[in-house]
């Protein structure tokens, strides 16, 4: 601060000033402001008013001594060297080198209604500990991603940031691509082929560059084939491009499934196979039902075989119990008859 207070000054009125300083009345006793190495400061306050208007001030020593005698007289221009001094030594930097990379960093390409479902959910669930958006549209970009920040303090998730260029996507282990043109209406999902695959072909290499270990999860549509195009520009295993496929589709038939039986969707299992787009559909959600309802029969069956078991073996052991009755009884009988023969013949 008393650096800053001197090169206020011009330069070249560097004299008046310290002459101005030495006018000042000297009834302000010294408090202490002359510490260790303050000739060593003045001798740099002297030099960098010096090489700052050409050196109107002398580089040292009688100019750091005439700062010396000057400075502990101005309440003002000491206490602030004093503040200076007391903060430089307070504020230190502890980490000696650059900062660790994240470990599990997550990048959603695209701020759509899917992107940012799939952003919450991955906050909320404390799956990253930095989060990265992506998106051409800079407002709506800059509007969620204030939004996420805002409600940082509920979630653990350490940094939330933006940006439409893609460097901010450094260092990311999954990356899920939601961008791409919407669907109009009446429109098949395969007419959007060629219109987002130009959009994967500037998206891709860009996530590569900046992130070539990461997962890629491509959820735009058409899915199926948008995430072997990804495959293709991306030149990564096939083990690390992964599509959603046909999850939702087979979420939305358990739902209904359940509603139809009167269970609950996690009561049981159910998937839709093939495509996720108008190709999929009733002819593998009917094999999937008859599968299910066989399984139900199956289940009646072994349940009505089993109490049929369970009756069969009731049933033999009555029949054995009776004839044990019958059987202890006739030989009650016999001895009784055998004990009163005995006595009739004695």
């Amino acid at each position: 601060m008393c650096a800053a207070v001197l090169l206020q000054k011009p330069a070249c009125r560097a004299g008046k000033f310290l002459q101005e300083r030495q006018t000042e009345t000297h009834s302000n006793i010294r408090k202490g402001w002359v510490g260790v190495g303050l000739e060593g400061r003045a001798e740099s306050l002297v030099r960098m008013c010096g090489a700052a208007g050409g050196g109107c001030c002398p580089p040292s020593g009688s100019g750091a001594q005439e700062l010396i005698r000057v400075l502990p007289q101005s309440p003002r221009i000491g206490f602030s060297w004093i503040m200076a001094s007391v903060l430089q030594k307070l504020i230190t930097p502890l980490a000696s080198g650059p900062a660790e990379p994240p470990r599990n960093k997550v990048t959603v390409v695209g701020v759509g209604q899917v992107g940012m479902a799939c952003a919450v959910s991955i906050l909320l669930r404390d799956l990253a500990d930095e989060m990265a958006l992506v998106d051409v549209v800079e407002d709506k970009l800059k509007g969620e991603m204030m939004d996420l920040q805002h409600g940082s303090l509920f979630l653990k998730t350490a940094k939330i940031v933006a940006d439409k260029d893609y460097s901010v996507t450094a260092n990311s282990r999954i990356v899920v691509v939601t961008a791409g043109v919407r669907q109009q209406e009446g429109e098949s999902r395969l007419n959007l082929v060629q219109r987002n695959v130009n959009i994967f072909k500037h998206i891709i290499p860009q996530i590569i560059k900046y992130s070539p270990n990461c997962t890629l999860i491509v959820v735009s549509n058409p899915v199926d084939v948008l995430t072997y195009v990804t495959w293709k520009l991306s030149g990564l295993p096939k083990h690390r491009v992964i599509g959603s496929g046909t999850n939702l589709d087979s979420a939305r038939f358990r739902f209904l499934m359940a509603e139809k039986l009167g269970i609950h969707s996690s009561s049981f299992n159910g998937w839709i196979l093939g495509e996720h787009g108008d190709s999929s559909g009733e002819c593998v959600c009917v094999c999937v039902y008859i599968c299910v309802c066989v399984s139900v029969c199956i289940w009646v069956c072994v349940s009505v075989c089993l109490c049929v078991c369970l009756c069969v073996h009731v049933c033999v052991w009555v029949c054995v119990s009776v004839c044990l009755c019958v059987h202890v009884c006739v030989c009650i009988c016999i001895c009784v008859s055998v004990c009163l023969c005995v006595h009739m013949g004695v």
